[in-house]
């Protein structure tokens, strides 16, 4: 994004000497048309995150770094005001780092809009909320805003005029700011709130109001107070599980605001995440309206299914909580515990391409990229894991065919972001060593899995298996030969000696461990060879995985042949989780909150996979092998450039196919090959 036009501007004295300090900054840029543009896009930038709003609407909230938004329905003839609210962190969170300095950028070339002392600028009166106080682990910052300090309503309409702002500093030149892109979420409109229960506790009033189901929001309330009364306001999501291992829990953001005499609007300055508002307020103040600002990433939904209950209810589950992982550009969740690692990523992206239409692919593109930007550090450092150290098992995942790279790839025949990580991905590879026949683990704590009972060197074994014969099976088309020698022997001596050193004679392990997540990826990265169904057992009656590894256990029984039996586990394993009143998905077995997480959503790619028997196999190549566990079922899900619906009812198997290429497809005894329209066998 080219900002030489513009400069980095913030409030007075304070400017660029921000280190440790949160801090809340309001801009105006008043402007007159003659006539409205049929297009003009604002670029903004801010340390830490911007909303937007033109002429009091908002466009976009709580955008973290930069993005881009075309403005121009939003705008009309005579006076216009672009408006923007920025936050800076100034605290570390989640192995985060903030700027030396706040600040904020913007251009707009159709408007000839750049930011510059034109900007007003205002510093609202706040100060800290006092305990208890966010977890460490989280962004962001409690906000403490005093309403007798001044009002800020309408802050952002063409007819605001107030003292309280003043031209804003300008401290930077800018320039052009690399590894950005216009890819966050955007504002979707207001849910005016109309389930708000009471309940009352002493002097104390507590309000709860149902967002809908899983949503990014501001809150906007409408209240009357005495006057110095303090309101506490937060999400449902405000308290999360602590680490793996760690009891106890962790706090979230929040807003406290200070009332003043008589009826008065209170917006919050960033936007919160979850199901419910939770408002907490004296029995002398009184809520008399809620309005919610909702923001999303504009991804179409696309699956859909037949068949149980349950499986749809956890479905359902999946879809908002991948939302809600949107939210950052999957990468950071702001109300989340963490950033999202590289496994998670690619847990999101697994079943993100079964999930939504073409609009979610910029997304995770510009996630994949933004993951890898540093020269291959992300794969040895996991920059954005909640350990500022090597995960093994999320690197080798992220680059196998199982992982997030391959996934994307699959469904879009991308092969130019592959080239772009080619030389990346080999080079990490090359950091590995081999014993005589054998991978030798890297030894990194955590490498694996937080559950029970974890091979490592078998899972890590497996990925590096997986992630060489992706990186060979592109070589060709990346025009990148550089590693091929080495992955090919290294390739052949994992083939030649797994079965004689893992197999124990119905399960494979490298110890005395049997672990059902390394039995899976052994399936699945075709190690297990003519042993396959002789994992059974392990795949079905073991239970160390946690969510993020499940779906490969779940896929692997359906690999297999064991369809019924990967519905079954499925069920059994994530049935608390379809019980619970949260909209949204876990991260552990054990706990049935919503603490949000990609990587609890392996059940749609799981069951897509594994009990529906749809699966692609290559770039824009699918085989469907399809079972008959039910008399009746139909599904219909997102490949390629478009869908593949297919149903079966009295031993006919009917597939439609829109992806844009053919489909293998099978069924019992039956196999044909479904091209564009609609293919029948007959079972």
């Amino acid at each position: 994004m080219d900002f030489s036009s513009s400069k980095w501007i913030w409030v007075s004295n304070e400017t660029g000497d921000n280190t440790k300090k949160c801090d809340r900054v309001i801009f105006r840029r008043a402007f007159s048309l003659e006539k409205v543009p049929k297009s003009a896009t604002v670029f903004a930038c801010a340390r830490d995150t911007f909303s937007i709003y033109v002429n009091g609407k908002p466009v976009a909230l709580g955008i973290r770094g930069c993005a881009g938004y075309d403005v121009a329905k939003y705008l009309v003839k005579g006076d216009n005001v672009l408006g923007f609210e920025c936050l800076y962190y100034g605290i570390e969170a989640n192995n985060y780092c903030p700027p030396e300095t706040s600040g904020f950028i913007a251009a707009c070339p159709e408007l000839q809009i750049y930011s510059d002392a034109s900007f007003s600028a205002c510093r609202p009166y706040s100060q800290d909320a006092g305990e208890p106080r966010p977890s460490g682990r989280f962004f962001g910052f409690d906000s403490y805003t005093d309403g007798s300090r001044g009002e800020l309503g309408g802050v952002f309409s063409s007819e605001y005029g107030s003292t309280l702002f003043a031209p804003a500093t300008e401290f930077e030149q800018g320039g052009e700011i690399e590894g950005s892109a216009p890819i966050n979420c955007e504002y979707d409109g207001v849910i005016k709130v109309k389930k708000m229960s009471k309940t009352t506790e002493g002097v104390t009033n507590t309000y709860v109001c149902d967002a809908g189901g899983e949503k990014i929001f501001v809150p906007v309330l409408e209240l009357s107070a005495m006057g110095t009364e303090k309101v506490e306001i937060r999400s449902n999501r405000y308290c999360t599980p602590d680490a793996w291992g760690k009891s106890g829990s962790c706090n979230g953001v929040r807003g406290i605001y200070v009332c003043r005499n008589g009826v008065q609007k209170y917006t919050s300055p960033f936007p919160l995440s979850g199901s419910e508002l939770i408002i907490i307020a004296p029995a002398t103040v009184n809520v008399k309206t809620v309005d919610l600002h909702v923001s999303s990433y504009p991804a179409r939904r696309v699956l859909e299914l037949s068949g149980n209950a349950s499986v749809k209810k956890l479905i359902d589950k999946c879809d908002n909580t991948m939302r809600a992982c949107m939210d950052g550009g999957i990468l950071n969740n702001s109300d989340r515990d963490r950033g999202c690692d590289l496994f998670a990523l690619s847990n999101f992206v697994r079943s993100a391409i079964f999930m939504y239409d073409d609009s979610v692919l910029p997304l995770i593109k510009h996630a994949i990229q933004v993951a890898t930007e540093n020269d291959g550090d992300m794969l040895v450092n996991n920059a954005l894991s909640p350990l500022a150290c090597e995960n093994p098992v999320s690197s080798l995942m992220f680059c196998s065919r199982l992982g997030a790279l391959a996934s994307y790839y699959y469904r879009t025949a991308d092969i130019e972001l592959v080239k772009n990580l080619h030389g990346k991905i080999g080079g990490y590879l090359q950091l590995w060593e081999f014993e005589e026949t054998r991978l030798v683990p890297r030894g990194k704590e955590f490498g694996a899995d937080a559950g029970y009972n974890t091979d490592c060197e078998l899972i890590e074994t497996c990925l590096y298996y997986s992630a060489a014969k992706f990186l060979l099976e592109t070589a060709a088309d990346a025009g990148a030969d550089d590693y091929v020698e080495t992955l090919e022997s290294r390739i052949k001596l994992i083939e030649e000696n797994f079965c004689e050193q893992y197999y124990k004679g119905g399960y494979f392990s490298s110890g005395e461990v049997c672990d059902e997540r390394a039995n899976a990826l052994a399936v699945l990265c075709g190690l297990a060879g003519e042993n396959a169904k002789n994992a059974k057992d392990a795949l079905r009656s073991c239970e160390n995985a946690s969510p993020a590894f499940e779906g490969f256990v779940i896929e692997a029984l359906g690999a297999i042949g064991e369809s019924e039996e990967a519905e079954k586990r499925m069920l059994s394993r994530f049935g608390e989780f379809t019980e619970s009143e949260s909209p949204a998905l876990p991260e552990y077995f054990f706990y049935a909150g919503s603490a949000c997480s990609s990587l609890s959503v392996s059940p749609v790619s799981a069951y897509v996979s594994g009990v529906m028997g749809l699966r692609y196999t290559g770039a824009r190549k699918m085989e469907l092998i399809a079972s008959k566990r039910e008399d009746e079922w139909r599904f219909e899900v997102p490949a390629g450039s478009g869908v593949v619906r297919a149903s079966y009812k009295k031993d006919s198997l009917t597939v439609e196919n829109s992806a844009g290429f053919d489909i293998a497809a099978s069924c019992g005894n039956a196999s044909a090959t479904a091209g564009k329209g609609k293919t029948k066998l007959q079972v």
